[in-house]
């Protein structure tokens, strides 16, 4: 089985090769074949990323993963080659500021894309067998429900929900949610919502931009990841907010991006919310 990792931005910091050649080593010792980029140290232009992007994409891996992504780093999915990854057929999976190109894989090809572990920063971490095993089972094993294992879940919510998982790392999302490289929310959606927040200031801005796009008015359901747990303050925040929505129903307790164990969600699948038993199933 064929695994690429895949480069969108510029650099990768010289400190930080050590963790991308331990993230193909491991993948080699699982049996891997590893396809990786060739310009994975610096000064790299967009158009040698965007080449060696397409190199990798004419080795049709099974499944592909970014190696770093960075705040505002948004020019790669600019000239994607949409018709190409879609003939394909590969899986795409990543965390944090990949999650523009995450969406745009959806809205532009019938691909599968996971909202899980990065090549190198989730594989260079105690947890890597675990999050292995998590993402074999992912792309290998078709159940039909799986139940989502939560941290220190709190729901906030009376019925039995189901609708379509979208979203990610919020800010990026949000972000290039205006353009045409992701699609609109619907009132058939339950959306995601991780990142790193480090103030309050930070949360209220994106409740603000939530409102001001009309999201919050549509979606069916908020899953929230851990990371607004560790912050009584900000998740309070949060909750204050949401609890102006009428139809508000949110799960706190995803494992994202700051997780050392991060749920391997199905995007652009369906996720069921059972509010009286505390549980959460991927379709």
């Amino acid at each position: 089985m064929k695994i690429a990792a895949f480069n969108i931005i510029d650099c990768v910091e010289k400190n930080d090769i050590s963790y991308f050649e331990n993230s193909i080593e491991f993948f080699k010792n699982k049996g891997f074949n590893v396809i990786v980029p060739e310009n994975k140290i610096e000064n790299n232009t967009q158009e040698l990323i965007e080449k060696d992007f397409e190199r990798i994409i004419n080795r049709n891996p099974f499944i592909a993963l970014p190696t770093f992504c960075k705040k505002d780093e948004l020019n790669f999915i600019k000239k994607v080659n949409w018709k190409k990854i879609n003939k394909s057929k590969i899986i795409f999976c990543g965390n944090s500021f990949i999650t523009p190109f995450l969406n745009a894989i959806l809205k532009f090809t019938s691909n599968e894309v996971l909202y899980g572990p990065n090549f190198i920063s989730n594989f260079n971490l105690e947890s890597k067998d675990k999050t292995y095993v998590s993402l074999i089972k992912k792309i290998s094993i078709k159940k039909d429900i799986e139940e989502i294992e939560l941290n220190n879940p709190k729901f906030f919510g009376k019925k039995i929900i189901k609708g379509n998982l979208i979203g990610g790392e919020i800010t990026s999302f949000l972000k290039m949610y205006k353009t045409d490289y992701i699609s609109k929310v619907t009132k058939k959606d339950i959306l995601l919502i991780d990142g790193i927040f480090e103030n309050k200031e930070e949360v209220k801005k994106i409740i603000f931009i939530l409102k001001r796009y009309k999201i919050l008015n549509k979606v069916k359901a908020i899953l929230i990841c851990q990371s607004i747990i560790d912050n009584q303050e900000m998740m309070e925040i949060f909750l204050s907010e949401m609890e102006k929505i009428k139809h508000a129903n949110i799960v706190v307790g995803i494992k994202g991006m700051m997780s050392d164990e991060i749920n391997i969600l199905k995007l652009n699948k369906q996720i069921l919310i059972n509010f009286k038993e505390f549980k959460v199933l991927q379709m």
